[in-house]
């Protein structure tokens, strides 16, 4: 028996009753073929792609008004030769996969300046109403996390016994379904803490999802029979384990280059650039006496390259090699800054040479 995408929408918020209030919905659905479906009726050969993401929004928040997900999808090659990757995360993992100031440690969560009246939707209420229940009772409760993904590639025909000797769906090429729906979770007063203007810090009330994290990465080559070939890596992941994953630093560099190749060519390229200036600065460092070696650090603390705290001859190259890994204009334009100033110490001369007399 096969369970459409709308049909699995469909049974978990009739499970929930709650999507948008205490819990999260987060669909995609990806076609890249032929689809032929009664359920809903469906028949294209194409690329499609539908995302649908439910979740509450809060106006007493300090920042951002929602809980964080992320979903990508990307094609290269022909339509019958295609490589296809995708990515489908929320909470922690979906920020971890976003790159960011990797010293600050990342945190998906809300914080809250007044705590909900009542998150729970229209049908829980009213469940919990005639069996009896009441929120406070029930908010701390263990309560399910729906994760599901359905991927095909090749050729899927699917009977329900519905339709007699016909099938319900035919699917030729790449299919995949992607369905979360988190709950969230509202922790009580003091479990965050929201900054204001005054420099002070008052309780509020942190908001969560649990993290979640899938993936997938295709290729497939039709050439000859003798030579074509599949490559199909696909993973899975839900709380730490997701978060952990996504916190990988070879995995945010590959995911990041599969969501956005060009800022990550780009990203690339600015971090060799880095790598350049830094070998150049660290050169002409070593050719610079002490009065000189003073002055280039100095530029460097001005243009904050590297940290405020106290600098010595031998920490500065140390200091200066952390921002190898950082990228963007700014940084970038402040290494050629301290490489003019590095290489000019170098060039003038030890000791000031005086005009000949006439």
């Amino acid at each position: 028996m096969t369970l459409s995408l709308k049909g699995i929408i469909f049974f978990a918020v009739l499970l929930s009753g709650c999507a948008g209030y205490d819990r999260v919905l987060f669909v995609t659905k990806t076609n890249v073929g032929l689809d032929i479906d009664t359920e809903p009726p469906t028949a294209e050969i194409t690329i499609a792609r539908r995302e649908l993401a439910i979740q509450p929004t809060f106006s007493n928040v300090e920042k951002e008004s929602g809980l964080s997900l992320l979903a990508a999808f990307g094609l290269t090659g022909n339509f019958f030769n295609p490589s296809i990757t995708a990515h489908f995360a929320g909470g922690d993992a979906a920020v971890y996969l976003i790159p960011g100031d990797e010293t600050n440690p990342v945190n998906s969560g809300l914080c809250l300046s007044q705590e909900p009246q009542d998150p729970r939707g229209l049908l829980l209420r009213f469940w919990h109403y005639i069996t009896g229940q009441e929120y406070k009772n029930v908010k701390d409760e263990p309560r399910p996390f729906y994760f599901a993904t359905d991927t095909s590639y090749g050729v899927k025909v699917a009977w329900s016994g519905t339709a007699g000797p016909y099938p319900d769906s035919l699917k030729l090429g790449y299919n995949r379904k992607e369905f979360a729906s988190p709950p969230i979770y509202i922790d009580s007063e003091g479990s965050c803490t929201i900054e204001e203007d005054t420099g002070k810090g008052s309780p509020g009330y942190k908001v969560t999802m649990p993290s979640f994290y899938a993936a997938i990465d295709n290729a497939g080559g039709f050439t000859t029979v003798t030579e074509s070939g599949v490559k199909h890596v696909q993973f899975f992941a839900t709380g730490e384990a997701a978060t952990r994953f996504a916190k990988d630093p070879y995995v945010q560099k590959i995911a990041y280059s599969q969501m956005a190749p060009s800022a990550a060519t780009l990203k690339a390229d600015e971090l060799g650039l880095n790598e350049a200036l830094i070998k150049e600065i660290e050169e002409a460092f070593k050719k610079s006496n002490a009065e000189k070696k003073t002055e280039i650090m100095e530029a460097a603390k001005i243009l904050k390259v590297v940290d405020e705290d106290e600098i010595t001859s031998s920490s500065f190259v140390g200091k200066l090699k952390k921002y190898s890994d950082a990228s963007g204009p700014e940084v970038s334009t402040n290494l050629i800054i301290v490489r003019r100033v590095a290489v000019a110490q170098s060039e003038k001369p030890a000791v000031p040479v005086e005009s000949p007399t006439q």
